[in-house]
């Protein structure tokens, strides 16, 4: 699975865990436990997919391991949820989009800067804060600018 999508599966694993109080993992929600929390994690996973990355059912069927009939179905059950308010998947649903939100514009203006061996990074990453008005970070050997 994509990072991208893993993303996708984490985040709702991490808001089913703070609604229900309850321990979530993304290994928990591509898992076949029936558990409700669960259950609720995966099918917004689903349907979050399905509605912002315009990928096929079939598609979507393998990357959570299902058939795609069963994609559609959980497609139907989230819209009907969210259709009359239901508290529990509206409320999740709600923080999913507005931590994608955050996350992707957090995520649009971070940039890997590779730098040539030869290269002075104490030098280059002095001058591209300065002229582009950048913040240069090192984690773990890789450098990061953000603006």
């Amino acid at each position: 699975m994509s990072k991208k999508f893993m993303r996708v599966v984490e985040l709702a694993a991490n808001m089913s865990a703070d609604y229900f109080e309850m321990p979530v993992t993304s290994e928990m929600v591509l898992s076949k436990r029936r558990d409700g929390h669960i259950v609720v994690a995966r099918q917004l996973a689903v349907y979050f997919i399905r509605k912002n990355y315009f990928l096929t059912n079939k598609k979507i069927g393998q990357l959570f391991n299902r058939n795609h009939t069963t994609i559609i179905h959980t497609c139907s059950v989230v819209e009907d949820m969210l259709a009359t308010q239901h508290e529990v998947y509206t409320a999740i649903y709600k923080d999913m989009v507005e931590r994608s939100e955050q996350l992707e514009h957090e995520s649009e203006n971070v940039y890997t800067v590779v730098f040539p061996k030869y290269v002075d990074h104490e030098t280059l990453t002095k001058k591209l804060e300065q002229n582009y008005n950048l913040k240069i970070i090192k984690h773990e050997g890789v450098f990061s600018a953000a603006s």
